[in-house]
């Protein structure tokens, strides 16, 4: 993650491409910078070190349309002085196609005035898909997504690429770049690609500065990209994966722990919280790419435990810290602090606000697949242990979703480069940039297309639980009692469960009683009385204990005319929250124990939606699912036969369809999610 800054200017022929119109496209400077120092000032006719060299002026750019030459000395843009590449960046970010633009330069040590317009930056092609430039609102401003859609017809698994922390665009990216090795070939593969700027970054209008903004600001735009992605019609809604690469691989899961894709593949990234990263990161990498020995190393974390301390836990500016001259040149030597906020080219607020997140939390809260790739040379992640720890903790939380992927001789960037320390060396080496050309190593394409396509056809909750698989060939049959209105399931494997539920029909009135466990996970009772004239709820009441998390919660709720009022109360390790329910609400079910309580009443439900587990209104974290009985349906079933009604199960962590038989025989079928032939009878 450290010394990991590509410097691109990118040119790509303008061709057909799709993009939209309300974001006004940045502008194209298309010249390399090259900054001066005191070797150059006599050659160049100048008196001191400023500006920035103006050289590789390119085609089409705003500089070569300005009339610039190779060897001048940029000194200002439109008033706004250029000595360093920041300046630059600050002042390029402002400017959009068709601006005016006024440039002060020195040619051959004479001072000269440039004037002219803007030339957008080029929309990027492929042959392989259409390009589509699209936005969404974010906050007070718009940020720019590009969307790969494939020329083949139909729905497309679809990837959304996250890169790693520096302030860069990601639009029309050079053939160098390995993230455009990477992208271009999964597109290839026939998947969507989704991307988006940061904020601050490319075409994004109105987003504040990137050097500027937090961590949690990086994190909601991410959120809100993922929802953009979901609106296009072309993408296979049940599977979308999440790619991040270096600090991208820590966007990611968290991300997905709040959205729950059908996976995420990170490459570069490490578990540890970020203060024992940087301990490591000086620990490891100073000996092998700086001048630092390793008794001076070992004195330097020493210092640096003291550091971080200071800053992370007592509050300290990096300003105030570096008063002190060990912490400053630490600061200085390996964070690039800038004397005022800036580490690591980002403000010292989006590090303090990275220290928040565990990553630990984040995968045990995400569902799905996870793919940890990590190389021989990565120099950054130091070595393989972070990664394969994060897939240890994925398969201790959900067995069976996590694996590890090692490439040897490969490097932070994705280039094959040799060993660790061959990797560091060449890092800084005018061949590197040879090497980033050719040597890209396209097996991490490879294990990323066949790890997704293992993956198309398995659901999030398919190893969640490995006793619901096949559930049916676990249950205890002598334990069910003989009457639909009770009965007893146990069920064995994996992890152990039981289900007790009891339903009688009085006066009109539905009364469930049901209690479930899973040995060990959760415990959950539910008291409801139904009125089965219009299916609305009477009266309910729910406790639920998690053991793991040491929660336990409960709730009741009254139900007359349609308006709910109850309390919902929770205690985690001790603290008690207590959450008031008062809202208005049509026809509505509560909890599992309901649906069962359907069978007795599914023609009237026909066409009907019904809330199930209410009280996640105020959690946020149980189901919050609607069911919608759709009507009967012919369904096959182990080489039977069998008429029952479609009830869709949305708005949870993965929608479901179950299908519950019209003969009597209380029989429901799940085909579609856990176990693909389960049936549970109830009778």
């Amino acid at each position: 993650m450290r010394k990991l800054i590509i410097t691109t200017i990118a040119l790509v022929l303008l061709a057909f491409c799709t993009h939209a119109q309300k974001l006004k496209r940045r502008a194209s400077l298309g010249f390399t910078p090259v900054p001066i120092d005191s070797t150059m000032i006599s050659d160049l006719g100048m008196n001191g070190p400023k500006g920035l060299l103006i050289t590789r002026i390119l085609d089409q750019g705003s500089m070569s349309m300005l009339k610039a030459e190779n060897r001048d000395v940029l000194l200002e843009i439109n008033g706004v002085p250029t000595n360093t590449f920041q300046e630059l960046l600050a002042v390029r970010s402002t400017l959009r196609e068709g601006d005016d633009m006024k440039l002060k330069v020195i040619r051959n040590g004479e001072e000269k005035t440039l004037t002219g317009k803007a030339s957008l930056v080029p929309y990027e092609t492929s042959q392989y898909s259409e390009v589509i430039y699209d936005q969404f609102d974010f906050k007070e401003g718009r940020i720019r997504t590009i969307v790969n859609k494939p020329n083949k017809p139909g729905k497309h698994p679809a990837i959304f690429f996250i890169p790693g922390y520096i302030c860069a665009s990601i639009d029309n990216l050079n053939s160098l770049n390995p993230y455009r090795k990477l992208l271009d070939s999964l597109v290839a593969k026939g998947y969507a690609v989704f991307r988006m700027e940061k904020p601050g970054m490319g075409d994004n209008e109105n987003t504040g500065d990137c050097r500027q903004l937090g961590f949690h600001q990086e994190v909601d735009s991410y959120l809100k990209g993922y929802e953009q992605l979901k609106k296009y019609d072309f993408i296979d809604q049940h599977n979308i994966f999440l790619w991040g690469h270096s600090m991208g691989g820590l966007y990611a899961p968290i991300v997905a722990s709040k959205k729950q894709p059908k996976g995420v593949v990170f490459y570069g990234m490490v578990h540890d919280s970020w203060p024992e990263y940087l301990l490591r990161m000086v620990r490891y990498q100073n000996p092998r790419i700086s001048a630092s020995d390793y008794l001076e190393t070992d004195k330097d974390i020493r210092t640096l435990y003291s550091l971080l301390y200071k800053h992370y836990h007592l509050g300290k500016s990096s300003k105030e810290l570096a008063k002190n001259p060990e912490f400053d040149k630490i600061l200085k030597r390996d964070f690039w602090f800038d004397g005022e906020n800036q580490i690591l080219l980002r403000h010292e607020n989006f590090w303090r606000e990275l220290y928040e997140y565990s990553m630990t939390e984040a995968f045990h809260d995400f569902q799905g697949f996870v793919l940890s790739m990590n190389g021989e040379a990565d120099i950054e992640v130091i070595n393989d242990f972070s990664q394969r720890e994060v897939i240890h903790i994925v398969n201790t939380f959900h067995p069976g979703k996590g694996e590890f992927y090692y490439l040897p001789k490969t490097d932070h960037m994705m280039i094959e480069v040799g060993t660790l320390e061959e990797g560091a060396v060449l890092r800084y080496q005018p061949r590197y940039r040879e090497m980033m050309a050719n040597n890209f190593n396209y097996d991490i394409v490879d294990k990323t297309d066949s790890w997704i396509q293992d993956k198309l056809d398995k659901t999030i909750e398919e190893t969640k639980v490995t006793v619901i698989e096949d559930w049916y060939n676990h249950i205890d049959l002598t334990k069910i009692k003989p009457s639909s209105d009770s009965y007893n399931i146990v069920w064995r494997g994996d992890v152990a469960g039981s289900m007790n539920y009891h339903k009688k029909i009085e006066n009109g009135k539905l009364i469930v009683q049901d209690t479930s466990e899973l040995e060990g996970m959760v415990w959950e009772k539910l008291d409801m009385v139904l009125n089965m004239e219009d299916l609305t709820m009477e009266t309910g009441e729910i406790v639920m204990k998690y053991p793991q998390n040491k929660v336990d919660m409960e709730g009741s709720v009254s139900w007359k005319d349609h308006a709910i009022k109850g309390e919902y109360k929770v205690d985690q390790n001790g603290v008690n929250q207590k959450t008031p329910i008062d809202f208005k609400e049509e026809k509505r079910v509560l909890g599992r124990g309901a649906i069962f309580g359907l069978v007795s009443a599914l023609p009237i439900a026909v066409n009907q939606k019904y809330l199930l587990d209410m009280f996640a209104f105020s959690s946020a974290e149980i189901w919050n699912m609607v069911l919608e009985v759709e009507g009967k349906k012919t369904i096959e079933w182990k080489n039977q036969t069998v008429e029952a009604y479609k009830m869709n199960l949305t708005g949870g962590k993965v929608d479901n369809v179950l299908y519950m038989a019209t003969d009597g025989t209380d029989r429901i079928f799940r085909i579609d999610v856990i176990g693909q032939d389960m049936q549970v009878v109830l009778k």
